[in-house]
């Protein structure tokens, strides 16, 4: 389907966010996963999960995001 709308993705890249890899990590990394020839991530939920959750699947609140992704 032609849509300037619509982004064909080339290559996708998983991301699980927890609090030892936050959006600043992704930061520092994303020009290097560009270079990958990366154009999509797909990444773990960012809403507020139970304590200590490493993936985040296990959502408490599907309106708040985590603050510690943050960091």
């Amino acid at each position: 389907m032609e849509n300037g709308n619509i982004n064909t993705a080339g290559a996708t890249y998983r991301l699980q966010f927890n609090e030892r890899f936050t959006f600043a990590h992704l930061d520092n990394i994303l020009d290097y996963l560009h270079a990958l020839g990366i154009t999509t991530i797909y990444a773990s939920p960012i809403f507020e999960a139970a304590p200590g959750s490493l993936h985040g699947y296990d959502v408490r609140s599907a309106t708040d995001q985590s603050s510690h992704w943050h960091h």
